[in-house]
């Protein structure tokens, strides 16, 4: 699975790429908006591991892009935030999970499959609703 992680924080996101690619999965790291915007549209990751409180615009402002684009509303969210009450999750459909730092990596792994599948499950049931129309 291609996760894509946008977190500022060196300290945090430094062993991710290994850790999770021991796992089997292809990490991406962006440490701003810009570069996670960039990388959204460039690689397309199969999960977003988004720190609330990226520099500039934060990660509000991610969430609201991937709501406006296109192809972008079907990727999954994981929001890594001390303060999940910021973010409403019927605003953002594609927000599937939420940890808080420190994150154990067992943790995490356990959150990323688990919303890949619960996601794949609401994917799944949209396109059954869709076509019964």
């Amino acid at each position: 699975m291609r996760v894509l992680i946008a977190d500022p924080d060196s300290t945090t996101v430094d062993p991710l790429p290994n850790l999770l690619s021991d796992h089997g999965h292809e990490v991406q790291v962006a440490a701003d908006v810009e570069c996670c915007l960039e990388s959204l549209d460039e690689s397309r990751p199969d999960i977003l591991l988004l720190e609330s409180h990226l520099p500039t615009r934060g990660g509000r402002q991610v969430l609201e892009r991937l709501l406006q684009t296109s192809n972008s509303p079907l990727l999954p969210v994981i929001l890594v935030s001390d303060d999940i009450a910021l973010f409403d999750p019927r605003a953002y459909p594609n927000l599937v999970g939420w940890i808080r730092k420190p994150y154990r990596l067992s943790d995490l792994l356990v959150l990323i499959d688990y919303s890949q599948t619960q996601w794949s499950r609401h994917k799944k049931k949209d396109e059954r609703s869709q076509h019964n129309m």
